[in-house]
């Protein structure tokens, strides 16, 4: 990743960051409430390019390395909903317009920003949640499609084309899925081996619609309480 691109998705992941802090987290997992960094918890504000000067650009501590841009999680979410977090963020070149962009998993959803010019990103618009808002969202990108996963009940995996995002008249705009794959609910991870086109969907739950004799690999782990924390991989063709 080049230090262009480093920059502007670190200034957008801080954003993203500083949201995600919640009492209720992802399965099993419990954060402490943290604000979001700013003195009195002002809320944030776009934030064109800002140097880093004595050891903060603006408001947020920095070492030798300049703010680029900073999108607040309500300026690419899509909705007026409140409470909004973030808590993933990916990548994808365009191969054939050298375009980069953002991909950020949000609670309800994925936002699409255009980083091409890091000082100056452009939110595209918004793949909304296949079921409910969830805190936990995990994004890889393997021959030009997005793959989503979410602990959200029967979220199941979203696929997106992203070749969609070439030349968006008007953004930013709500997109549709290209395509779902339901046979499990919810998940935590997902990693996708590029050379085999395999993806491995770690923590997910066995779907009650799936196809008959797919499943996710048996290994239940429990929490001091009883209650299910994980399971085995989920492995799917993407190809």
């Amino acid at each position: 990743m080049s230090i262009r691109k480093f920059v502007v998705a670190a200034a957008i992941l801080s954003a993203l960051s500083l949201g995600v802090w919640s009492v209720f987290a992802h399965d099993g997992e419990h954060h402490s409430p943290g604000g979001n960094g700013q003195p009195g918890d002002t809320p944030l504000a776009a934030m064109s390019y800002t140097p880093c000067v004595n050891g903060l650009a603006g408001t947020f501590p920095c070492d030798k390395v300049d703010l680029a841009a900073l999108l607040p999680i309500a300026d690419i979410d899509g909705t007026d909903a409140a409470g909004i977090t973030g808590n993933d963020i990916w990548g994808w070149t365009d191969a054939q317009t050298d375009r980069e962009y953002a991909l950020l998993g949000l609670s309800n959803g994925v936002a699409f920003v255009d980083v091409t010019t890091p000082a100056a990103p452009v939110y595209l618009g918004n793949l909304p949640r296949h079921s409910t808002d969830s805190l936990w969202r995990s994004l890889k990108v393997y021959r030009d499609h997005l793959f989503v996963v979410s602990e959200a009940v029967d979220h199941g995996m979203q696929v997106f084309d992203l070749r969609q995002l070439r030349g968006v008249a008007s953004p930013p705009q709500t997109f549709n899925a290209t395509a779902h794959y339901n046979n499990f609910g919810r998940a935590h991870t997902i990693a996708v081996n590029e050379e085999t086109g395999f993806a491995y969907v770690a923590g997910s739950r066995p779907s009650a619609g799936r196809t008959p004799g797919v499943d996710t690999c048996s290994d239940l782990v429990q929490n001091p309480t009883g209650g299910a924390t994980g399971r085995g991989l989920h492995i799917v063709d993407t190809r």
